[in-house]
């Protein structure tokens, strides 16, 4: 079968799987049995469209190659694709839809290059017909390519991702210790030894162990058969829903790992500003991680020589510091109200990851398609030293206490 029949043949495969689905639509209240019967023959023809598919890039990868060793060659090819786009005008739509959902490496391309392409190609096919047999599976499900981890990682940035503040190690095994510095890991002072004796065990430090133990998360996520006809747009959808799951899901775990945490309730700067110097070690890169009201409340505060507790700082990541150090603001549903952190959370918490991100994929009540992400992690505090955990209950108007003799801290308007 050459290249013009293949294109037809999808086409026609393509309509008879569109008047399948609708046909299928129509029955789903009034004949659950025909309905179901019908999204099997669907099914059939996902896989037959998928064959042709592969068939296809098959053949235009050979003509590919063909036109490397003979350039006069390629040009014909270029004419004889034109000849027949003003044969058949469908026929070219067709051309662009199958580009469209298989992207090709550019010619004279690298080998590694090729490869990443094909990866991204076939799960953009799995996403469309189920079919497994050109991308990578696991026993729990199919293995999203690096590239569109990638992006999904890339998406979070823009979401309120709490990972970005602590400690994330990727681990292999689903269970383990991992070696962690705390207070109670305190570094032991050196004793003297003569030359050539041996070293003492008074001057090993012992590390702790903290255990692991991963836990696999999965979700639901519902996509039409209408909207599956384009495994960009797909994929597009994929990723930003997954970021968004995978998100709540590591703010979860390490919200719940930060519970160890016994919260102390201040009701003055003052008691804020003795957490930072006495409570928490120097050797600790401290700063303030606050939900949203709170940043509101200290935002018009001021200290008790009339300065506002914020400073803008352009050397700073987050753009404020409050005594010298950076302030971090979440927003007050995911972390909660009156909520702050003073100190490091990076040394308080540690966020197991396997790295390998999976989807399995369903059909879902005759209705549609349903992708479910699996996610593998753990989340431990690992020094309740490092962070205190602050319940705010300052007063706006007495910042510094009510038997203050200063003016109330809010400006009038």
């Amino acid at each position: 079968m050459n290249k013009k029949q293949l294109l037809e043949a999808l086409k026609n495969l393509r309509t008879q799987r569109d008047a399948k689905r609708k046909e299928a639509l129509k029955y789903v209240e009034s004949d659950l049995k025909k309905a179901k019967e019908l999204r099997d023959e669907v099914k059939s023809f996902d896989e037959q469209i998928a064959e042709k598919e592969e068939d296809l890039q098959l053949l235009e990868d050979l003509e590919g190659e063909k036109s490397k060793d003979d350039p006069n060659n390629n040009k014909q090819s270029e004419d004889d694709e034109d000849d027949n786009s003003s044969e058949d005008e469908g026929n070219e739509s067709e051309k662009r839809s199958h580009k469209r959902n298989n992207p090709k490496s550019p010619k004279n391309n690298g080998v590694i290059q090729r490869s990443v392409s094909d990866a991204v190609a076939n799960f953009r096919k799995y996403l469309i017909t189920q079919n497994t047999r050109s991308v990578k599976t696991t026993d729990e499900g199919v293995l999203v390519p690096e590239e569109i981890s990638t992006k999904i990682e890339d998406f979070t940035d823009e979401l309120e991702a709490l990972d970005k503040l602590v400690d994330v190690r990727n681990v292999k095994t689903p269970i383990g210790k991992f070696p962690v510095r705390t207070d109670e890991t305190k570094k032991a002072g050196l004793p003297t030894v003569q030359e050539l004796e041996e070293s003492p065990e008074l001057g090993l430090r012992k590390l702790g162990e903290q255990k692991y133990e991963i836990n696999t998360h999965r979700g639901l996520l519902k996509v039409s058969w209408e909207a599956l006809d384009d495994g960009v747009e797909v994929e597009n959808i994929i990723v930003e829903e997954l970021a968004e799951e995978i998100t709540a899901t590591k703010n979860g775990k390490i919200l719940n790992a930060l519970k160890g945490l016994t919260p102390k309730t201040v009701t003055t700067i003052g008691e804020i500003k003795t957490i930072l110097n006495v409570e928490l070690k120097k050797r600790y890169a401290k700063e303030f991680v606050v939900s949203t009201d709170v940043y509101d409340k200290l935002d018009q505060m001021k200290d008790k020589n009339g300065r506002y507790l914020l400073q803008e700082s352009i050397t700073s990541a987050t753009g404020y510091r409050m005594f010298g150090k950076d302030v971090r603001v979440i927003d007050k549903e995911v972390i909660g109200e009156n909520t702050m952190f003073v100190g490091s959370l990076k040394d308080a918490v540690v966020l197991f990851l396997r790295k390998q991100l999976l989807v399995n994929y369903e059909v879902w009540n005759q209705y549609g398609k349903v992708f479910s992400p699996i996610l593998r992690l753990d989340a431990r505090l690992k020094n309740k030293q490092a962070v205190v955990k602050v319940d705010f209950q300052v007063d706006g108007d007495y910042p510094h206490g009510k038997n203050d003799s200063t003016a109330p801290s809010i400006p009038e308007a």
